[in-house]
């Protein structure tokens, strides 16, 4: 509370404003918070360490916040290379890229665009390369240059800024590369996306949903080159994040721009049925809210405006399955009956209960083993050694 009493609320004369000048700085505010900065603390720590190629896979539920900090890791980067800026001004720290969502499958021609205007790059569709088809010699033997480039060209200019911009390479909405036909295809994608992170020796961070936990494991070479950095939700089972949550809605009710602080930290659980712990969600909620208590003149937001703009209790019932799903996905590998089988394949399970590594058995062992058995193999049709019967035998019946 001393905190938040030293803290300025917002400038005096923003009451006064109209409304929309004062949603307007409420949604300019970036509310960081623990579960964000423990994420973005991993993604920072991945990237100061990096090897060439080094893919970062950002992945948490649909609303939890991740575009956000997209945003701040860009920030971060960019403050952090100033010094090396005023030695090479040619360098751009960070290219931020969103994937864009296809009508049908995933197109590599717009996704190598995206990253050319990212870096600021200009006549992105007249690149050609001298190395590629887009200059030839007709039948009369005259020189043909074809207007515009092709997607090979776009790669090869894509890879060019990218070596000598030498930016790290944020892409959001990354579960969209998984919009193609097929396993393979999926594994096709990725190793394409590494290959470009390869041979640009530039690292990429890949932000998205639960849907991109099919990537990690589509082969051992995509395994050891990617770090996962998983950025959850709240939970309100576990008392820690429940109480963060309650946090994060000190700081939100604290930052409105309101004549008088609403309470939602005394509505914790009804704004938790309707963000599912996901930030992001609450965010979005809270504009509205704020909008709606401030057209009709109000001093404060109250239950009713909560209610007016919740999001629907159907749509919520939806995305917690979808984050049920994810996080069952996330902790499987990590089970203890997953490691349990893990080390079981390894060897290491039996070494435990002996209390030292097993010695590889020898051929020679085993034939000595089998030699000194009590029984003997013996070829078909010979009688085992033993004393027949001898008298007259009383038949059956």
């Amino acid at each position: 509370m001393a905190k938040k009493e030293q803290e300025e609320r917002f400038p005096e004369d923003l009451i006064g404003q109209p409304v929309m000048t004062r949603v307007d700085h409420f949604a300019a505010k970036t509310f960081k918070h623990p579960m964000m900065d423990r994420a973005l603390d991993e993604v920072k720590a991945a990237l100061h360490v990096y090897t060439p190629g080094l893919i970062v896979l950002l992945y948490g539920p649909n609303g939890v916040g991740k575009t956000t900090l997209c945003r701040l890791l860009q920030r971060d980067i960019i403050n952090e290379a100033m010094p090396t800026l005023q030695e090479d001004p040619g360098i751009i720290p960070s290219a931020y890229v969103e994937v864009q969502s296809p009508d049908r499958n995933f197109e590599w021609r717009d996704f190598y665009k995206d990253i050319l205007r990212s870096l600021d790059e200009v006549l992105i569709d007249r690149k050609i390369s001298f190395q590629t088809t887009s200059m030839y010699y007709d039948g009369g033997g005259n020189l043909v240059i074809r207007e515009k480039a092709a997607k090979a060209d776009l790669r090869e200019a894509a890879l060019s800024t990218l070596k000598h911009r030498k930016p790290t390479v944020i892409v959001d909405e990354a579960q969209h590369f998984g919009m193609v036909a097929g396993g393979r295809k999926l594994l096709d994608q990725m190793n394409c996306l590494k290959s470009l992170a390869n041979r640009s020796k530039r690292p990429f961070v890949l932000a998205g949903t639960y849907e991109l936990l099919p990537f990690r494991n589509l082969n051992g070479q995509l395994s050891r080159r990617a770090i996962e950095v998983h950025f959850p939700r709240y939970r309100a089972d576990v008392k820690i994040e429940r109480e963060e949550f309650k946090d994060v809605l000190n700081t939100y009710q604290f930052k409105m721009p309101l004549v008088n602080e609403p309470d939602l930290v005394g509505q914790w659980e009804y704004i938790y049925e309707h963000t599912i712990g996901c930030v992001g969600v609450l965010n979005d909620w809270m504009l509205r809210a704020l909008h709606a208590a401030l057209t009709e003149g109000k001093e404060s937001l109250t239950r009713k405006h909560l209610k007016q703009t919740a999001p629907k209790r159907a749509s919520c019932q939806k995305r917690l399955d979808e984050i049920i799903d994810g996080e069952v996905n996330v902790d499987r590998i990590e089970a203890e009956e997953s490691l349990e089988l893990y080390r079981k394949r390894l060897g290491l399970v039996a070494c435990e209960a002996k209390g030292k590594i097993p010695e590889r058995t020898s051929e020679l062992q085993v034939e000595k083993k089998s030699s000194g058995s009590k029984r003997k193999n013996k070829n078909v049709g010979d009688r085992n050694t033993k004393r027949d019967a001898v008298g007259l035998q009383k038949l059956a019946g």
